[in-house]
């Protein structure tokens, strides 16, 4: 017996690293985010933030303009598969482009 118990291991592969951050940001977009028209569930005033949104120089910056340019700079990691759910999700809201 070689102690090799027949069971090979892969090497991760970068979409493997992306399906993680995709059900990780499936799971924030349903859990962490209420209903469309409402405040998120996890839905902190403090700083930039009032009740969840981020507001900069009294400019909505909604969370697919936050996340869309990570997803470009990194599409192949984890984080790159949470910021794609997180684009997505952003765009989905009928109010995604107004500020």
């Amino acid at each position: 017996m070689s102690g090799h118990s027949g069971l090979s291991k892969r090497k991760q592969t970068a979409a493997d690293k992306m399906w993680v951050g995709t059900v990780l940001g499936l799971a924030y977009a349903l859990f962490g985010f209420g209903a469309q028209k409402r405040p998120p569930r996890l839905a902190i005033t403090i700083g930039p933030f009032r009740q969840g949104c981020l507001f900069i120089a009294g400019y909505h910056i909604h969370h697919w303009m936050v996340y869309g340019p990570i997803w470009l700079l990194t599409p192949t990691s984890s984080l790159g598969g949470f910021a794609l759910v997180m684009t997505l999700h952003g765009l989905s809201y009928p109010d995604a482009f107004v500020l």
